[in-house]
């Protein structure tokens, strides 16, 4: 009989500790959910659409929401943007349903926008939610980069994580020069123009448009150089006689698709007429791409027209002598153009 209450009494305490442990396990968890968890929820999504694009600018939108039963008061919110990207505005908040304690927006250009702080309702109330839409200045190079959102209330902290890819795009720069600077009427000139890509995105459809000066027409092309990676999708050439000048079109890739800036140059001859005006004149145009990019041209390829050289002068009849002047005694005009060094050679009388 002992033996088997000794049996009952250690069953019993058994079960006892058992319901004991169970208790205080259950009661830890609780307390460890209470301490770590939040009310809050965030998430941040972008409102325009696409790829980022280096050197656009993009909208996106962050979200709070309260899923408590009680108010929340210090609500913060702040944002990891991606590399070298920076904050420019603020479009559009909840302020109008949502209580803003502390209405502080950030500071222009941060890269780590943070605002005030709001007091968010009950979860089913008009107030229990919080939108924030942001406009950023997409800058760096391509590749894939996360965008942080921080929601703070209390003494609790959530984030939410969207990862987003940045493309390149074409950064132009564009040289142009006339060969030689100065020239007669009823000359020929040769322009060359140098095309650049320093930019991370790969261009397509560059075609280059150039209005010659009154005068000047276009003649022929006479090389076209292309570096490693830029090609020709389509030839457009002038025609002879053209003083509006147009070029297309190439692809030219980024610098994260080849080693160094992708360069393009074409070198054309043109004519300056007879009665073309004497005096500076220069080439206007503009640089277009297949993303709707114009790149204006002012000003460039300084030329010197000088007037048409008049026809050679009768020689001299002679100076008593019976002999005609030499070169010595009848000297060139000075900046008279020559030709192997000499001076001309006048016709015997």
């Amino acid at each position: 009989m002992q033996k088997y209450l000794r049996g009952l009494r250690m069953r019993f305490l058994l079960t006892w500790s058992s319901l004991l442990l169970l208790g205080f396990l259950l009661l830890a968890g609780a307390t460890a959910c209470g301490s770590t968890g939040s009310p809050l929820r965030v998430s941040i999504l972008p409102v325009t659409s696409g790829s980022l694009q280096a050197g656009n600018a993009f909208t996106f939108k962050a979200t709070i929401h309260n899923t408590s039963t009680s108010q929340v008061d210090g609500v913060g919110l702040s944002v990891a943007l991606p590399a070298d990207s920076r904050y420019r505005s603020t479009v559009a908040s909840s302020d109008a349903l949502v209580s803003r304690v502390s209405p502080i927006d950030p500071q222009i250009n941060s890269s780590n926008p943070v605002w005030g702080t709001w007091s968010l309702g009950p979860a089913g109330s008009s107030s229990d939610t919080l939108t924030v839409e942001f406009t950023i200045a997409v800058a760096g190079s391509p590749g894939s980069y996360p965008v942080t959102a921080y929601a703070t209330g209390g003494t609790a902290t959530v984030t939410s994580t969207r990862t987003v890819q940045v493309v390149g795009q074409p950064n132009y720069q564009v040289g142009l020069a006339a060969t030689p600077g100065t020239a007669s009427a009823g000359s020929t000139v040769a322009y060359a123009v140098t095309i650049i890509n320093t930019g991370h995105g790969d261009a397509q459809q560059v075609e280059i448009l150039l209005n010659l000066p009154p005068g000047v027409q276009y003649v022929k092309t006479l090389h076209i150089a292309e570096s490693a990676g830029v090609h020709r999708t389509t030839s457009y050439d002038p025609p002879p006689g053209s003083e509006e000048v147009f070029f297309g079109n190439w692809s030219m890739p980024g610098v994260s698709n080849v080693t160094g800036s992708s360069t393009l140059t074409i070198e054309f001859e043109a004519s300056i007429l007879p009665d073309a005006k004497p005096g500076k004149s220069y080439v206007t145009g503009q640089l277009t791409d297949g993303a709707d990019a114009i790149i204006p041209i002012v000003n460039a390829a300084e030329l010197t027209v000088t007037p048409a050289s008049s026809p050679s002068a009768s020689p001299a009849a002679g100076n008593g002598s019976g002999s005609t002047p030499g070169p010595s005694e009848s000297p060139l005009p000075s900046g008279a153009a020559t030709e192997g060094g000499t001076g001309p050679v006048p016709s015997p009388s």
